[in-house]
């Protein structure tokens, strides 16, 4: 047996402002169930738009689209005297057009319905009910596509003697009714077929009104929409109950036809719950349905309440019960007198029982006592005593029961008073009073009494009211020294800023604040302060009993800061690092140009390999103030540079030149042993080899370091520089001499030659002379002679002996 559900009616029953009505003339069993829409002064075009709601919140919004072929137009149920659908269901009200009609003719039309409906702006399940509006032959064919649950019949109508099935496809998405028409004026066929549209998804319809030959078509949409409610007084506000619907022998196009009625596999009592009309004060217009409770028994004071209540759970799973019982009489449903029960499947009986009771009844504004108890499988949504549930039943009830009365007896509120101040006491609701204690008090049998506590009191007051119901109520008045300040924390600013201070007392105070000449207000407990200067405020607090109290707030005032970025403009050379530091700021950013971050600290180490940019963002949390800055690094390649030397130190070069290339400055380390380490090319004299290291640095202060080493050797005396074995001093310049034409330094030289006799024939002491093959004028014989050079070097004492030949 499928079944469908039927939305919450309260509907406005004015078309005007719905746009829907009920049928009110016709046959159909379902006249107070559907909901038809109304389409007049609405044109059937792309883009048109219809909103229609009820008063319970249920707005649904249809769309048209695709509209295409002979143009469709509103008309009346009854818009022929071959129309079937009007014996069904049709209206006195002359304006209505619940039809969507095609003149005579042989083309087809078609058009697409998009609908949706939300329940105070939430998305809400609806049905939708479709039906041929005109007597169909077999050339014309309506052609209904839903995208939401498949079509079913809900209702059937036959007065012809037709046999076939003019609603092919039911059970389906795709619909088509054809064949309505028994060839007799008023005699036919006709199917009422209907689509659930589920919370949420809105449904497209596409319609087709197609024909293969020449007539005339029409077709009607209805909408079901119906709720039991409450009907206790509007101050209880209202529940709404989802009523639901089944359908027998859906789809038959024989006997026995679809009927569709009214579910009660969920109920309270015997009778389901009905749609009665909007704030109906009694529900039970439409058949006794709030007859779960016959009688309610009186309240014994015992602190509890006790109702079993009938019903009925057929469902086949758990279902919900909450009861309120508005004990307070106060016109409204509160959450403590609320009490719930889980009613299992087959149940036929709950019990709800109200604990924590008062031991009497106050008087309330409500001379009776309101009842309301709400049954659903929906347990959240019968949570509440007013609202919407999916399904079941709402019953209320107002009644007269007997309970111990109780006095509405009040006092003030708790007081906050100084030692020894005086607290001015109250209480009402009654006609007769006992205060305790009584220590203190100006009086403790009157409703007024001054209470002079030195200590913190609460105070009790028994009262009896005018129906000699008992009361009692209490109020405490704390004694307190004197306010205690929550205040703000001493802090700081910077020049030209503002803060707010504040001074707050724990009980009601006024306030006064000093030095008063830099607040925009000086008598409230949050005043806004511009300091020139680091100040001290003091704020005084003085509550309407006269207790005081002092809190001081130091405000440090520190100049403005001033953002920098040093250098500004960095330049490095390639390979080698450079620090930037950020000042002024407590917060710091680094980024690349590309906005990644780098790092947090104030100062950052880079190496970029080629122009760069970096950005900085900067922020002083005291002055409330940042700022972004752009550090462009330029980076320069760096100098080439070569280094040399002249050669090696020895006995006979004490000294050798080194130069540098490539730059502009030049430091040579280490400096020991060379004539000057800041030029290019320096001599240098080691005593022992020495490696050197140059630093050499271009234009843009980039630098390259060569090295290059100087070799020491003391082994290497005379015998580095040959002497000739033989000369011819013939006077023709070549070999006319012998000698050495470089001997080195020396401290003492002596060079001297012997003939073979050993007698002297050549001697000096200056290292740059030579020997001409003479004596004291005269020409030697040729010969062999001996030659003798003694010489003090950095090598120390030489002697270095030979042969030379001297040859004519």
């Amino acid at each position: 047996m499928p079944k469908f559900l039927l939305l919450p009616s309260l509907l406005l029953l004015f078309h005007t402002l719905s746009f829907a009505q009920y049928a009110d003339s016709g046959t159909g069993h379902l006249k107070e169930v559907v909901w038809w829409i109304d389409w007049s002064g609405m044109k059937i075009e792309n883009g048109a738009t219809r909103t229609m709601t009820t008063a319970d919140g249920l707005s649904v919004t249809i769309t048209i689209s695709d509209v295409t072929g002979t143009p469709v137009s509103p008309a009346v149920m009854n818009m022929s005297g071959y129309a079937f659908l009007k014996n069904l269901y049709d209206f006195s009200d002359t304006a209505m057009r619940p039809a969507l009609s095609v003149p005579n003719n042989f083309n087809n039309s078609s058009f697409t319905i998009t609908a949706n409906a939300t329940r105070y702006g939430r998305p809400a399940a609806f049905t939708l009910v479709a039906a041929d509006a005109e007597a169909s032959s077999s050339l014309e064919t309506l052609v209904l596509t839903t995208s939401a649950g498949h079509w079913r019949s809900i209702e059937f109508l036959r007065t012809s003697t037709q046999v076939n099935n003019p609603a092919a496809g039911c059970g389906t998405a795709i619909v088509t009714i054809s064949e309505t028409y028994g060839g007799t004026k008023g005699i036919g066929q006709l199917p009422v077929v209907a689509t659930d549209v589920p919370s949420g998804v809105p449904i497209k319809l596409d319609v087709g009104l197609l024909r293969t030959g020449h007539g005339s078509s029409a077709v009607a949409f209805g909408i079901i929409a119906k709720v039991d409610e409450g009907d206790l007084p509007v101050s209880y506000g209202h529940a709404f109950h989802q009523l639901m619907y089944s359908t027998q022998n859906a789809c038959n196009y024989q006997a026995p036809f679809p009927l569709t009625s009214l579910q009660s596999d969920l109920k309270l009592g015997s009778v389901a719950g009905d749609a009665d009309s909007v704030g109906m004060t009694n529900d039970n217009l439409h058949g006794q349905d709030e007859e779960a409770i016959s009688a309610f028994h009186d309240y014994t004071g015992s602190g509890s309440y006790t109702v079993n209540i009938p019903l009925s759970n057929t469902t086949g799973k758990n279902a919900y019960l909450s009861a309120w019982f508005d004990y307070n009489r106060n016109g409204a449903f509160e959450l403590a007198e609320m009490t719930t029960a889980v009613v299992p499947p087959n149940a036929t009986i709950a019990t709800i029982s109200w604990t924590g009771l008062p031991d009497g009844f106050i008087t309330g504004s409500v001379s009776q006592y309101g009842f309301r108890f709400r049954l659903s499988t929906d347990q959240q949504a019968v949570k509440t005593p007013t609202g919407f549930a999916p399904d079941g039943e709402v019953e209320d009830y107002l009644v007269h029961i007997k309970a111990p009365c109780a006095a509405n007896i009040n006092t003030l509120s708790n007081m906050v008073r100084c030692a020894g101040k005086p607290a001015q006491l109250n209480a009402s609701g009654g006609i007769k009073y006992q205060w305790s204690p009584s220590a203190g008090l100006s009086s403790d049998t009157i409703p007024n009494p001054v209470a002079t506590p030195m200590v913190t009191t609460t105070y009790t007051v028994n009262g009896v009211d005018t129906y000699g119901c008992p009361g009692k109520a209490s109020l405490t008045v704390y004694v307190n020294p004197s306010p205690v300040f929550s205040k703000r924390s001493d802090t700081a600013i910077c020049s030209g800023n503002s803060l707010q201070l504040y001074a707050i007392s724990d009980v009601p105070a006024t306030y006064s604040w000093w030095p008063d000449s830099s607040l925009n207000n000086s008598i409230i407990p949050n005043p806004v302060a511009t300091p020139g200067v680091s100040t001290s405020y003091t704020a005084t607090a003085t509550t309407m009993y006269g207790c005081t109290n002092k809190a001081v707030i130091n405000i440090r005032v520190n100049p403005s800061p001033e953002f920098k970025v040093i250098p500004d403009t960095p330049v490095v050379c390639l390979g080698q690092t450079v620090d930037i530091l950020a000042k002024g700021g407590d917060v710091f950013q680094w980024y690349t140009d590309r906005d990644s971050l780098l790092t947090t600290n104030a100062s950052i180490t880079v190496a970029p390999v080629c122009d760069s940019t970096f950005k900085i963002y900067m922020e002083h949390h005291t002055c409330a103030v940042s700022d972004t800055f752009i550090v462009p690094i330029k980076v320069y390649e760096l100098p080439v540079t070569s280094v040399s030397k002249s050669g090696d130190i020895d006995c006979a070069h004490p000294e050798v030149s080194l130069v540098a290339k490539g730059g502009v400055y030049y430091n040579w380390q280490p400096a020991v042993a060379i004539s000057n380490n800041l030029v290019a090319n320096p001599v240098v004299s080691p005593l022992k080899s020495a490696t050197y290291e140059v630093t050499v640095m271009d234009v843009h202060g980039c630098t390259q370091v060569e090295a290059i080493t100087v070799n020491v050797d003391v082994a290497l005396a005379f015998t580095r520089y040959p002497l000739p074995t033989a000369f011819t001093p013939n006077g023709d310049g070549r070999n006319d001499c012998f000698g050495m034409k470089f001997w080195g330094e020396t401290s003492t030289f002596e060079f001297s030659v012997f003939n073979r006799t050993g007698f002297r024939v050549f001697s000096t002491r200056y290292p740059g002379h030579c020997w001409d093959g003479t004596f004291k004028g005269m020409v030697q014989p040729a010969g062999t002679y001996i030659y003798m050079i003694r010489a003090k070097t950095i090598c120390g004492d030489v002697i270095r002996k030979g042969t030379v030949v001297l040859a004519r």
